[in-house]
């Protein structure tokens, strides 16, 4: 476990190190890309407030540049903090309403990310019929 550790905090350390260029340099998609990989290692190392602080800069990111698909990423991506929480009704909530979003969207990735949150979250509350319903 402790050598995983170590590699997370290399992780961040790059992802750090690669949004700080990217906002130097005002490229506000790559700072948003570099940005959403830093929350995900956070998220992995249990920092979800500063990971929640991060995501939000990249929603805001993504709704001035007005991508869609970044915005329907990132609902997501709080659908996994809330999950990484233990807050499932909040993650459920947000992935069916992801789902939702992306399936007007055509956007069939985050359909299925959606769907394994909420597969997940379903078999996780012992509801594995419906969970397996979802997988399916």
């Amino acid at each position: 476990m402790l050598e995983c550790l170590g590699e997370w905090r290399a992780a961040e350390k790059i992802f750090r190190s690669n949004a700080k260029v990217a906002r130097a340099a005002g490229e506000e998609m790559l700072l948003a890309d570099d940005l959403r990989g830093l929350f995900k290692v956070l998220v992995r190392q249990g920092c979800y407030e500063e990971a929640e602080k991060i995501i939000d800069e990249v929603d805001s990111i993504y709704l001035v540049q007005g991508d869609l698909s970044g915005r329907i990423r990132v609902g997501n991506d709080r659908a996994e903090l809330h999950k990484m929480r233990g807050d499932y009704a909040c993650s459920e909530s947000l992935a069916r309403t992801q789902l939702d979003l992306a399936t007007r969207n055509g956007d069939r990735i985050e359909q299925f990310r959606a769907l394994n949150i909420i597969g997940v979250l379903l078999c996780m509350r012992g509801q594995s019929a419906q969970g397996a319903e979802i997988f399916a």
